[in-house]
């Protein structure tokens, strides 16, 4: 299905829009711009890459470091360069990739590449373009292992959510939603501590907090005090257990 020479995207904290984008085989090379303060984010996902058996030609990424978000001036000059450095490009051998990123990074790429197909990501995990008057469509198949992996985390031989302390989380359930999104779910018998409410906030700020849904479930009763303890994208509720 390759559509496109090349393809830019922007990074940003959901690794679910540019992992699908990658396995659509629209293009054999994408460039992934990320600002600083991804970095972290981004080191484990170039560690995925080159630790990923593709099982057939792996595609070309390029992850691509700007300064930080809030300096305008200064990424909207590196995004400049990058294109520059790719002005060889027609306009329809690249694509532009608009799922990911801040709203004025996004803006930038569209700045230096006005006339070049946009690629959208359409729920489930679709991968739409139009190109020259075609459609291009093509669902992707994302396991939850693979998006854990390209954060580095990993599930252990129980399933159990492995950490990077090597903590390991067996009351940890993890699934791809009807959207296909992420869904962790931890399950507690009393009212969240502050280590489950951290623990769900730090993968929040690894898959974003509109990338994936994050559920606490305690046996126990709980008091609205209780409920408000966590930021307001993790959700915090009781539920009986089943006899």
């Amino acid at each position: 299905m390759t559509q496109f020479d090349t393809v830019f995207s922007m990074a940003g904290h959901s690794t679910v829009p540019v992992l699908a984008l990658i396995h659509s085989g629209i293009s054999t090379r994408y460039i992934i711009i990320f600002t600083e303060e991804l970095q972290e984010n981004m080191n484990h996902f170039e560690s995925y890459l080159e630790q990923k058996e593709w099982g057939e030609e792996a595609p070309q990424v390029k992850c691509l470091k700007i300064g930080s978000i809030g300096d305008y001036e200064t990424t909207y000059a590196q995004i400049k360069e990058i294109f520059d450095e790719r002005s060889s490009l027609s306009v329809y051998s690249k694509g532009i990739f608009l799922q990911n990123g801040a709203k004025q990074l996004i803006l930038s790429m569209l700045d230096m590449a006005p006339e070049s197909p946009r690629i959208f990501l359409r729920e489930p995990l679709t991968i739409h373009t139009s190109l020259k008057g075609k459609e291009f469509v093509k669902q992707v198949d994302l396991k939850v292992e693979e998006i854990l992996r390209s954060r580095g985390l990993n599930l252990d031989d129980s399933g159990a959510l492995v950490l990077q302390n090597e903590v390991r989380m067996k009351n940890m359930n993890i699934k791809l939603d009807e959207r296909l999104r992420l869904e962790f779910t931890l399950t507690v018998q009393d009212k969240p501590s502050p280590e489950d409410i951290i623990v769900m906030t730090q993968l929040s700020e690894k898959f974003g907090r509109n990338g994936a849904q994050y559920n606490i479930v305690t046996r126990d009763r709980i008091s609205k005090r209780t409920s408000r303890t966590a930021a307001a994208h993790i959700n915090i509720f009781h539920q009986e257990e089943e006899e």
